[in-house]
């Protein structure tokens, strides 16, 4: 599609980076990765049009020099009302040995949602010993905290234990977290007695001032809607009513791995070097933000309220659908798509965090 040009690429990585031959080269690898629909530097070297070892050379060298993970950052939407922090495993060349865990900042788009920032570590790390699991993620939110502001993180079972939530707490970082009901978590109430989490089908509960074993101060939220087999519970330090919106606004956060998956190859993913991993990583989330938002601007502009395409992700319209779009489309498409990320389009991005 025209909208995957290299001159509409750079249109947005001009303002990721500081240096005008990076941004160009982050726009060619981005057009690659689209094109090639896979992080294998092997692959993506191919699908740029120069000589295979002449690009591929270009790649590492890129991947070694250019501040990645930093110009990721551009995408930050400064007004989004909360970010989720998504995990994923990765496995290593054998497709059996977990290699990595990837926690990705995003911000909620579309039923989708948009990176900006990610971390890496061995999973071998959080396997041995629930310290060390606890320092890395503890490390991760740090990492994130002068972003987030007073915007709450929104994460998933695998983070609700007792000491993040306590460290989180500490940090000042507000949070929303799902409980993992059928390890029956315990709370008790301010007199200490045990309080135990239940509610009927189709019902909704509130609780404040409870402590999570004991210990950290919490508010829970508990929904079962009909058509679910069990019930939602989530445990934050704001109020419990604002605390279950927020999560159900980004419940379907998690299609964006989907589609990292399926539509971009995600899990072929097989730099055993941690800074050219990390370097791919970066590049795939910068392609697949921005293909997200000028696949749904396309959605919004040229497939109008059509009920069928709205079953599809932005990304899935760009690289999957064959729309014809108009140069005066694509003008004003690139224009709304840019126009999401205003400090890409207003200001410079500092290279650091």
């Amino acid at each position: 599609m025209k909208l995957t040009n290299l001159k509409t690429l750079y249109k947005f990585t001009s303002s990721l980076f500081d240096r005008k031959d990076q941004a160009w080269k982050a726009a060619m690898v981005i057009q690659a990765i689209l094109k090639a629909r896979s992080p294998r530097v092997i692959e993506v070297a191919r699908a740029i049009p120069k000589p295979f070892f002449a690009g591929h050379k270009m790649i590492y060298r890129f991947l070694k020099r250019a501040p990645l993970k930093e110009a990721l950052l551009g995408l930050l939407y400064e007004d989004a009302p909360f970010v989720r922090r998504t995990p994923y495993v990765g496995t290593l060349k054998d497709g059996k040995t977990k290699g990595f865990q990837l926690l990705v900042s995003s911000f909620p788009y579309k039923g989708r949602a948009i990176p900006f920032w990610f971390v890496v570590f061995s999973f071998r790390t959080i396997s041995q010993e629930e310290t060390s699991r606890n320092l890395v993620h503890l490390e991760a939110f740090l990492q994130v905290k002068e972003l987030l502001g007073e915007r709450p993180l929104v994460m998933d079972r695998e983070f609700g234990y007792g000491r993040l939530l306590s460290q989180l707490k500490e940090a000042g970082i507000h949070f929303v977290v799902r409980l993992n009901a059928a390890r029956h978590p315990t709370f008790t109430d301010k007199d200490g007695r045990k309080r135990r989490l239940s509610l009927a089908y189709g019902e909704r509960v509130f609780l404040e001032g409870l402590h999570y074993k004991g210990e950290v101060e919490v508010n829970v939220a508990g929904i079962w809607e009909k058509g679910h087999s069990e019930p939602l519970w989530v445990t934050t330090d704001l109020s419990p009513q604002e605390a279950l919106s927020i999560y159900r606004k980004g419940i379907k956060i998690e299609e964006s791995f989907r589609d990292l998956k399926s539509l971009l190859g995600l899990e072929r993913l097989m730099n055993k070097s941690r800074e050219y991993l990390e370097g791919m990583v970066a590049l795939m989330l910068m392609a697949y933000g921005i293909g997200l938002a000028l696949g749904e601007a396309v959605r919004e502009r040229v497939l109008g309220g059509s009920r069928s395409y709205r079953l599809y992700s932005g990304l899935f319209v760009l690289l999957r659908l064959k729309v014809k779009v108009s140069y005066e489309d694509i003008a004003k498409i690139v224009e709304q798509s840019l126009s999401l990320f205003p400090r890409l389009a207003l200001s410079p991005v500092s290279t650091h965090v």
